[in-house]
């Protein structure tokens, strides 16, 4: 059996610093994979994964394969965060083989979860762009959640149709009131593989929410450019 693994690597473009307009409140990435099995016999087999970052809100970095007889989960994972700048990219796949409907009990389920939420003081324009794909029993879901709202800011899929691009601008209202507003960034890809379907499964995406600086920031930035190209003169 052979498993068939969908990474998408985006290169990563250089940004000028400017001060960081989310306040990070809450690191929830999480890496979560099983493959669990028991034959018609009473044999059971296990293989577990459940991983979060190293230190919240840190560069992080992960791969795993989770593997029983005829059954395979694997994913991988990059993301970065700061004040200016969420990003992220990861897949899972999976295989099912034969003969897996001698099995009693089946479980086989994969998640990349990237989810960061934050605070802003400022209302704040924001470049969000994105792939997501998916194909097999899997899913592939982009979100922006307000606190206090119901519904979605902003959510896309990709349908299991292929492959789904995002490029467009998005502004973050501060809202009214004494307290900052509240907002979460979340991707997230999923699979999970059934015993009356055979062959691979996959989801992956490449996301970013960058702020956009303000006219006043980027003036900033103009005139330190021009003293230092006026230095090395």
């Amino acid at each position: 059996m052979r498993l068939i693994t969908l990474f998408f690597v985006t290169s990563l473009a250089s940004t000028t610093t400017f001060a960081d307009v989310m306040e990070l409140i809450s690191d929830q990435r999480n890496q979560a994979y099983s493959v669990s099995t028991e034959d018609l016999n009473g044999t059971f087999r296990d293989s577990t994964t459940n991983e979060d970052p190293p230190a919240p809100f840190s560069d992080w970095e992960f791969q795993t394969l989770n593997a029983v007889p005829n059954w395979q989960v694997e994913g991988l994972h990059y993301s970065t965060v700061s004040g200016t700048r969420l990003f992220a990219e990861g897949s899972v796949s999976g295989a099912t083989g034969p003969n897996t409907s001698d099995y009693f009990l089946n479980w086989a389920t994969a998640s990349n979860l990237y989810q960061i939420t934050f605070d802003i003081d400022v209302t704040t324009t924001f470049n969000l762009q994105a792939v997501l794909a998916e194909s097999g029993s899997s899913t592939t879901r982009l979100e922006i959640l307000r606190q206090g709202s119901n519904e979605p800011i902003f959510s896309a899929d990709a349908h299991n149709s292929g492959i789904l691009n995002i490029d467009e601008q998005i502004t973050l209202d501060r809202g009214a009131g004494v307290n900052p507003q509240r907002y979460t960034f979340r991707v997230q890809s999923t699979l999970s593989l059934s015993p009356f379907r055979e062959g691979d499964s996959s989801a992956w995406y490449s996301a970013s929410l960058t702020a956009v600086p303000a006219p006043s920031a980027l003036g900033a930035m103009g005139v330190s450019g021009l003293l230092a190209s006026r230095r090395r003169r």
